[in-house]
């Protein structure tokens, strides 16, 4: 009884913690989202909030105007960049500009399929998550939401980022850069990936070809915007990518807490700005510099400016898929912690990310399904409140420390000598 009992545990080890039957559950798991996203388009029904206003702000574009201060809608001017443009053109055309809102719906099923996709085929090489865990990808209400029933360009920069992680862990560098820069073209908030992305660009190839990299992402960006560029340059610029923008104090998620006349002001702002950048200096300073036995930041810095041609990391070939999804993800959680506002659809920038930071922290897993349990249920609570801002915050702040607790220890160059896995519970 005994032996057959082990060797059941171990089969179901192989299935649930090992990878080895990882593609046949993805396989699975997509198939279920793809039932699922057709009976939430077929039997939930659909919100009204931008669409009819890209709509309106891509009308203008299709019918000439170039000046993105007098592309308008009924939420206001155009404040994305020029790849949302391009593709929310085509959505126009595709759904009869704008009025086949069940085919647009359908259509963002697709993109959330694919993003979906990618993100599993990202945690396939992440040998510190287990199989099980990627069971929690599907049970968001609020991420079906964004996608299927609110059409938030959103989800769209979001799959173009999966797609680009993708490409770094698979070291495609050229490709990872091409689809940062058009996740970049639809909204801003890709930038939060861009230190991740530069650090481990810098490690991994060098200065010369970092550089490389960056002018990929530039010559795309510049490329997209070229019908704006021509015409009325300062007026793109100004908007689509506007710093400045202040956003209601009514739909913030993540700052309920605080007065509104704190939410509104300049040095509240200056505050985060501050935390945001030293939070990523620490980061950069005491784990990242020093995965896999480097041996700190400004060695590594020294070492990639004297030789420009080759790589910054003393061993590149041992920064694992796991390092380097922990450092994009990292990245981004200390901007989401760090942003001024968060409003609903904003969870689709790390959405997918929670269960992988849960399972780098120290934590019993009950307490890791609490961290998630706890955000997913901020981010559902309308309108937000004072407690449901305070769990949001606490509960980012924990799984952020977790990361930074144990990263050391994860990403030692022992771990790698000896051969050993991550550990994975």
């Amino acid at each position: 009884m005994s032996d057959r009992l082990k060797s059941t545990g171990e089969y179901f080890r192989k299935i649930f913690v090992a990878k080895e039957q990882y593609n046949l559950i993805a396989g699975l798991i997509l198939l279920g989202e793809l039932l699922l996203n057709a009976a939430i388009i077929n039997y939930v029904r659909y919100t009204e909030i931008d669409w009819i206003a890209y709509m309106q702000q891509i009308r203008g574009y299709s019918h000439g105007e170039r000046n993105y201060l007098k592309l308008k809608g009924d939420t206001g001017p155009l404040v994305y960049p020029g790849g949302f443009v391009h593709v929310y053109s085509a959505l126009y055309s595709l759904t009869q500009q704008g009025q086949e809102v069940r085919l647009a719906q359908y259509l963002f099923g697709a993109i959330y399929l694919i993003t979906m996709a990618f993100v599993l085929a990202i945690y396939k090489r992440c040998e510190s998550l287990p199989t099980y865990a990627i069971f929690s990808l599907v049970l968001s209400k609020r991420l079906h939401s964004i996608y299927v029933l609110r059409l938030f360009n959103d989800g769209v920069a979001m799959m173009g980022l999966y797609i680009s992680i993708w490409c770094l862990v698979t070291r495609r560098w050229n490709w990872s850069a091409l689809w940062f820069s058009l996740a970049l073209s639809i909204k801003m908030n890709i930038l939060l990936f861009f230190p991740a992305f530069g650090f481990v660009y810098f490690q991994t190839v060098g200065l010369l070809k970092t550089i490389n990299l960056m002018l990929i992402i530039i010559l795309v960006q510049a490329w997209l915007a070229i019908p704006f560029l021509i015409e009325f340059p300062r007026e793109y610029l100004s908007k689509a990518f506007e710093f400045k923008r202040v956003f209601e104090y009514q739909w913030t998620v993540n700052w309920r807490m605080i007065p509104q006349s704190d939410f509104l002001s300049p040095g509240f702002a200056s505050f985060l700005t501050a935390v945001h950048l030293s939070t990523l200096v620490c980061f950069a300073w005491t784990k990242w510099s020093r995965a896999f036995g480097e041996d700190g930041l400004i060695s590594l810095l020294v070492r990639g400016l004297q030789n420009w041609g080759r790589p910054a990391a003393k061993r590149p070939n041992v920064l694992t898929a796991d390092y380097i999804v922990n450092v994009c993800f990292t990245s981004n959680l200390i901007g989401i912690i760090c942003a001024r506002t968060l409003h609903y659809q904003f969870y689709s920038w790390y959405a997918h990310q929670i269960v992988f930071l849960a399972w780098q922290t120290p934590y019993p897993i009950f307490l890791r399904i609490l961290l998630m349990m706890s955000i997913e249920y901020s981010w559902n609570v309308f309108p937000s409140t004072a407690i449901s801002s305070t769990i949001l915050l606490v509960s980012n702040l924990l799984l952020l420390f977790g990361t930074w607790w144990t990263f050391e220890e994860a990403y030692s160059f022992v771990t790698i000598a000896f051969k050993k896995k991550p550990k994975v519970t």
